[in-house]
């Protein structure tokens, strides 16, 4: 099933649009480049210099289900603490001078 597009464009469903290329698409682009494989366009176009051929040594991937599980045992672990934001510097003394001819009495200023 298609969206349509703030600018009235039609497009594919959020997957197709995110997920990457289907075997097709991949084969007609590579075949558009002039390449036969996706290891040949990037052996082409990345410098074998700058190229990490390491594993990157990431974990097995998660279902949504169990990342909101991980992240609800993160956010259990933050302590609730009370805000001071906005309640001004305490204890501040404020001048006399200032408290007298700006505070209390703002219309001799005028």
């Amino acid at each position: 099933m298609s969206q349509i597009g703030t600018e009235g464009l039609e497009l594919p469903p959020f997957t197709e649009r995110h997920v990457g290329p289907s075997p097709e698409d991949l084969e007609h682009m590579l075949k558009e480049l002039g390449f036969e494989t996706l290891d040949s366009l990037t052996d082409s176009a990345v410098p074998e210099r700058i190229r990490f051929r390491d594993s990157l040594g990431l974990p097995e991937p998660q279902t949504e289900f169990e990342v909101l599980q991980t992240l609800g045992r993160y956010g259990s672990q933050n302590e609730v603490a009370k805000s001071y934001i906005g309640l001004g510097y305490h204890p501040t003394v404020t001048p006399p001078v200032i408290q007298r001819n700006i505070l209390e009495n703002p219309i001799s200023r005028q």
